[in-house]
């Protein structure tokens, strides 16, 4: 399952020169689930394929519903500073102790 974060009248944050989070994680979902498809022969779902907001509950439901093994939330986090970068992984334990 990916989840393209953002969508509709959520835009997510804005680049300096206007991108919008909502349309760089769409496009990505969608070059990486032609990519998984066509490589590795797995199905794959996405909670969007457009412009269109889902609140928390309909993306947990559309997994749910599609039995889906692996969840992966796409974002593009923003920064004021220029000189910031790198990736950040949340990722839900069920351990309490972990």
């Amino acid at each position: 399952m990916l989840d393209p974060g953002h969508g509709g009248d959520d835009a997510g944050v804005k680049g300096p020169n206007g991108t919008m989070e909502k349309d760089v994680v769409l496009a990505v979902a969608k070059r990486v689930k032609s990519a998984i498809e066509g490589r590795l022969g797995i199905r794959v779902i996405m909670t969007r394929e457009e412009d269109k907001m889902a609140d928390a509950d309909t993306r947990a439901a559309i997994a749910n519903n599609n039995k889906a093994d692996l969840f992966i939330s796409l974002h593009a986090n923003g920064s004021p500073r220029a000189a910031t970068k790198g990736a950040l992984i949340y990722y839900l334990s069920l351990d309490r102790f972990g």
